[in-house]
């Protein structure tokens, strides 16, 4: 005849695994965006959301400088690019890029009903703020269980060049 199983060092070794499960670490990914001004131009953006430019939400970079544009957090491994930006996503319908406050770029996230701009970027374009293969991207493994991505927009003469010409 067998022994009886002992429900209660059964019991309490399920209840010490499902705790031990539980004090697993969570992994996170920690996310910075800037854009970045290495030109001698000034540039100043405009973030349309429905239509409209919030007025705390106007970016002004000066020459060489940069501003950061997100920074964040998220819960899980991220290896590949993505964060949250209170200036683009959500119901952004465009930004408009104004170099030394003359010539300006229209960088659509949604095509409007109105004919486009003579200079702008679709939303595709690797140069459009909004699409986030436009920014370089640094990984940075921090420790076992915290990440951090970089995300690097960087505007150019090039793109100086076209919002003039």
């Amino acid at each position: 005849m067998k022994p009886a199983p002992n429900i209660p060092a059964l019991t309490l070794l399920f209840v010490l695994g499902i705790l031990l499960q539980g004090c697993t670490k969570d992994r996170y990914t920690l996310y910075k965006a800037l854009l970045i001004n290495p030109t001698d131009h000034k540039i100043t953006i405009l973030p349309y959301k429905a239509g409209q430019v919030p007025a705390t939400d106007t970016l002004r970079l000066k020459p060489q400088d940069s501003i950061v544009i997100a920074d964040g957090s998220q819960r899980g491994e991220r290896n590949g690019p993505g964060f949250s930006s209170k200036y683009f996503g959500g119901p952004a319908d465009s930004n408009v890029v104004i170099f030394d406050d003359s010539f300006r770029v229209v960088h659509y996230v949604d095509l409007p009903d109105t004919p486009l701009a003579i200079k702008h970027y679709l939303y595709h374009s690797l140069r459009n703020l909004s699409n986030i293969k436009s920014y370089e991207l640094e990984q940075i493994k921090q420790s076992k269980h915290v990440y951090e991505n970089i995300h690097r927009y960087y505007f150019t003469e090039a793109d100086y060049d076209f919002a003039r010409d």
